[in-house]
């Protein structure tokens, strides 16, 4: 499916699909795909959805059946930077939507290096310091996303108040478990 969606984008060709929503209804679309944008370790189809006359952002593990029409379509000018932004705003429509900004003491390009394409968002904030920008539908994906950082390497998590609390009280329970397993 990711390559159909792929070849749609490069070939500029329509598309049919099947989409159910995050309400689970389903319904089919016709788009003509622009980009696959990746935020928050998840993948979104940006494509101009021709029933409703507009952009969508389609989350790619809700998208199934895909159909190639074989019609070609002229691209809407966008460059990739508006086209991701574009999709993160769709996205900040969510309600669960948690985010963070965790301070890492290590310089960009080691922690680039450890994260890969998860990394790619990561700015530094001085030659031995970066900060990694996290989103998530929530404090658990949140925190799972911490547990990609390296070994040793040391921390500060800044968030809303209830993923601060979450964080607290599962770091409790974690050294509860390896206690008790001990």
């Amino acid at each position: 499916m990711l390559g159909l969606l792929a070849l749609g984008c490069r070939d500029s060709e329509r598309l049919r699909f099947s989409y159910t929503d995050a309400a689970g209804e389903s319904t089919s679309r016709v788009v003509e795909p622009y980009r696959l944008v990746p935020v928050a370790r998840r993948w979104y189809l940006l494509a101009w959805d021709r029933q409703r006359d507009d952009w969508r952002t389609f989350r790619l593990d809700r998208i199934s059946d895909v159909f190639q029409t074989r019609v070609r379509f002229e691209p809407r000018p966008m460059t990739d930077e508006a086209a991701r932004r574009r999709v993160e705003s769709a996205l900040r429509y969510r309600d669960r939507s948690v985010r963070a900004r965790v301070v890492v003491d290590l310089p960009r390009a080691e922690l680039m290096e450890h994260l890969g394409p998860y990394g790619r968002d990561v700015v530094a904030d001085g030659p031995t310091r970066c900060v990694w920008p996290l989103e998530a539908e929530g404090p658990q994906a949140l925190a799972m996303a911490l547990v990609w950082l390296p070994a040793g390497a040391g921390y500060r998590v800044e968030g809303p108040p209830e993923l601060l609390e979450f964080l607290t009280s599962h770091s409790a329970r974690l050294v509860a478990a390896v206690a008790s397993a001990g």
